[in-house]
C-alpha cells in the first residue's frame, strides 16, 4: 500500500466527515440496509454572516460573543477558515496585532496561531477542504471536547487474491475502515458563512 493511497483514503474520509448527507441504501449482497449520516456541516445548526466591507474590531468581537456566550461550551474553539477568510481576518487590525506577535503552534498535531477575543479563544487553522464542502470564503468554529469520532472498525488492510477467484492475475489491497463523528452539544459548533 503506497503512502499516496493512504492520503488518498484519509482525504475521502475527511470530505465525507464533513459533508456526507444521511440517507439509507440497500445492499443486495449483504442483505441488509447501510446507513450514513449527516457530515458535521449539516449538523450544525448556528451560522454567522461575513462581508468583505463589513470586517473590523467590532465584528471580529461579535463573532466571538456569539460563538462563546450562552453555548455551555469551552473557552476554546478550532476556528478551521478557507484563504479568503483568513486572509480577511488578517485584515481586522486586532487579529494582525495578535497574529504578528505570536509564533505558531503545534496543537494535536495540527499547526495553529491562537487569536483572542473578550470571550474566548480561537486557534485558527487553514482548511483548504472548506472550499470544496460548500463553505467557500467562510470558517467553521468545532468545540473539540464536543466532537466525538465512533469507530465501527479501524482502518485495516486486506489483501484480496483475485488469482484465486478467476478474475484477474493482479493480487489487490483494500484498505477499509467504518467509522463516524458525532458532534455533542450542538450550540458549541458554528459556521461563519460568506454573505
Amino acid at each position: 500500500m503506497t503512502d499516496t493511497a493512504v492520503f488518498d483514503f484519509k482525504t475521502q474520509s475527511e470530505f465525507s466527515g464533513l459533508s456526507s448527507v444521511r440517507g439509507e441504501t440497500y445492499d443486495p449482497e449483504a442483505n441488509n440496509v447501510k446507513i450514513t449520516q449527516d457530515g458535521i456541516i449539516r449538523q450544525i445548526k448556528k451560522e454567522l454572516q461575513w462581508s468583505p466591507g463589513g470586517l473590523n474590531d467590532h465584528a471580529f468581537q461579535e463573532w466571538g460573543r456569539a460563538i462563546f456566550d450562552d453555548t455551555f461550551g469551552s473557552d476554546q474553539k478550532v476556528l478551521f477558515t478557507t484563504g479568503e477568510f483568513l486572509s480577511a481576518l488578517g485584515s481586522i487590525p486586532t487579529v494582525k496585532k495578535q497574529m504578528e506577535a505570536k509564533e505558531s503552534e503545534l496543537v494535536l498535531g495540527v499547526r495553529t496561531k491562537r487569536i483572542e477575543t473578550n470571550f474566548g479563544e480561537f486557534l485558527i487553522v487553514r482548511h483548504k477542504a472548506l472550499d470544496y464542502v460548500g463553505l467557500e470564503g467562510g470558517a467553521l468554529s468545532l468545540d473539540m471536547e464536543y466532537v466525538d469520532k465512533y469507530i465501527f472498525e479501524p482502518m485495516g488492510f486486506k489483501n484480496i487474491n483475485l488469482e484465486e477467484s478467476g478474475q484477474s492475475r493482479e493480487n489487490v489491497t483494500r484498505l477499509l475502515e467504518n467509522s463516524c463523528y458525532a458532534l455533542k452539544n450542538i450550540g458549541a459548533h458554528s459556521i461563519i458563512r460568506k454573505a
